[in-house]
């Protein structure tokens, strides 16, 4: 799972929209789109803005690993 649907999926289970999630994050809602199409990747700030956002642990998420290059031992 990408980064952009493991987002998808939490702001769905979160029962945000886009916009709610912008309002949340001050992260305009065509960049989250664009992130939940894997068409950006977002910056370490986004991340975490998200992150809270959403109340998602992110650090033991494999797809939040990958995009991060942590692994669960640190650092890539």
């Amino acid at each position: 799972m990408t980064f952009g649907q493991k987002l998808r999926m939490m702001r769905a289970k979160a029962g945000l929209s886009q916009t709610q999630l912008t309002q949340q994050t001050g992260i305009d809602r065509r960049y989250i789109g664009l992130i939940e199409a894997d068409r950006m990747i977002p910056s370490e700030e986004w991340i975490d803005k998200i992150r809270l956002a959403l109340g998602w642990d992110a650090a033991s998420d494999h797809a939040f690993a990958l995009l991060t290059g942590e692994t669960e031992k640190g650092p890539a």
